[in-house]
């Protein structure tokens, strides 16, 4: 459980019978002596600060959640072409590990990545046994995205311009602006160099983390998953003039897990090539997965 009425005063108080939790003199620890800070909740049903998670039974579970926050206060400076290639690099990511996404659903685990005026935060959840590997395989992915941009390994994919596209026009949170011009570098086009600048610009220009583990992950268990994320991170993390220090609360918003599973997955009848799919998009093929009751070319769907 977390004590306390603000982010100033929260610590882990040794509630949870059976663990060996240490009270904290505050929220968030250094892990490594470096920028890097953890912090872990304990299983709770009431009065804990954590990310969403689905809906489950009253008795004690097995699923834990990872919650990432990349320091850094350049993406609040973005311009409108910076955020769209930012955005195009995490697309373009998207496509790049639908084989392990598709194979973690099938484990119960689910990710999730959005940029905030603090940085870039990645979210996982998933069965404890498999959490951790899956957090470190998606990070490490995520590290070598723009290498392998810049050297022909990966793409920028039509399907993520298109999803880009929509996502655009669809924000209620982007003014008509930015929201014209997000558009226009969508319609121009851009390289898959410009991405791979824009994602290793941002990379460099992070200072610290932090780590927030909930549910089914002991102590010792988060503590390490930090370590290995400090060294998969190891290249970046100590950029001077990008510090922030963000409010718990103000990073803990509610995400929307990737890949989609449950009621609102379907698969369309034939191929097809709609934009509005999941992490992978829609390449035409048979057995395409489609977020919404209809496909781009009107035929119907079933239920999966």
């Amino acid at each position: 459980a977390l004590g306390g009425e603000d982010d100033g005063s929260l610590k882990l108080v040794d509630s949870y019978a059976g663990s060996n939790w240490r009270e904290m003199s505050r929220a968030l620890a250094p892990v490594d002596g470096s920028g890097w800070k953890l912090l872990q909740v304990p299983p709770s049903k009431t009065g804990t600060l954590g990310i969403a998670l689905p809906v489950r039974p009253p008795e004690p579970g097995v699923e834990g959640a990872v919650v990432l926050q990349l320091l850094s206060s350049l993406p609040s400076t973005f311009t409108s072409r910076q955020l769209t290639l930012a955005n195009l690099w995490l697309l373009s990511y998207d496509d790049a590990i639908v084989d392990i996404a598709e194979s973690g659903a099938l484990a119960g685990c689910a990710y999730e990545w959005s940029f905030n005026r603090a940085g870039l935060r990645l979210c996982f959840r998933g069965l404890s046994q498999s959490l951790p590997s899956y957090v470190r395989r998606l990070c490490r992915r995520l590290v070598a995205q723009h290498a392998n941009l810049l050297g022909g390994k990966a793409e920028v994919a039509e399907s993520a311009y298109q999803r880009a596209m929509n996502e655009v026009t669809r924000s209620p949170k982007i003014g008509p602006l930015q929201k014209k011009q997000m558009v226009d570098v969508l319609t121009r086009g851009v390289s898959n160099e410009d991405v791979a600048d824009q994602a290793l610009t941002f990379l460099k220009a992070t200072n610290g983390a932090y780590v927030i583990s909930q549910g089914d992950l002991t102590p010792s268990e988060s503590l390490q998953l930090s370590s290995d994320l400090r060294q998969v991170f190891r290249d970046y993390g100590d950029a001077k003039g990008f510090e922030c220090e963000p409010a718990l609360r103000d990073i803990l918003y509610r995400p929307f897990w990737k890949p989609i599973v449950g009621s609102r997955r379907r698969a369309c009848s034939r191929a097809c090539r709609c934009s509005r799919t999941l992490a992978a998009g829609c390449r035409g093929r048979l057995g395409c997965r489609e977020v919404d009751g209809r496909c781009c070319s009107s035929r119907r769907v079933r239920r999966i």
